[in-house]
């Protein structure tokens, strides 16, 4: 079976950093482990790596995001997206998805997680993405 292709938003890997025993956790050791793919871009790990510099991230933390983060899975072109007006720094998600014709997004943001679904990518909570997850692989 074909690896799932999963956009993580920033806010699953904060959470995993925070809370080693939580979903975001185990969303985020699936990537690791690549058990799923994920994509990313250039205006989505300058955002990251802003939030980890401001909680004064492990470096350990970081090392563990770089293999996740790594040259084959990014992403140089994606489309733009005007969709959440309210944070349209959450619009990066869905244009990846767009780009990638991913199968998930994984979010904890009630911005993204209203649409349910975008442009045939269903957008799930942590739990919700590892129950998937779960049960059919």
């Amino acid at each position: 079976m074909e690896q799932l292709k999963v956009i993580l938003d920033t806010n699953i890997i904060i959470s995993a950093y925070f809370k080693k025993q939580s979903n975001s956790a185990r969303v985020l050791k699936l990537a690791s482990k690549e058990k799923i793919k994920t994509f990313w871009n250039n205006k989505m790990r300058n955002e990251l790596n802003i939030i980890l510099r401001n909680i004064h991230a492990r470096q350990s933390f970081y090392k563990s995001i770089d293999k996740i983060y790594n040259n084959k899975n990014k992403i140089i072109r994606t489309p733009r997206i005007n969709l959440i007006k309210e944070d349209p720094s959450d619009n990066i998600f869905l244009g990846l998805a767009k780009a990638t014709q991913a199968d998930f997004v994984v979010s904890s943001d009630h911005h993204l997680l209203k649409f349910k679904e975008f442009d045939k990518t269903r957008i799930l909570k942590p739990s919700q993405f590892i129950n998937y997850y779960n049960k059919h692989f």
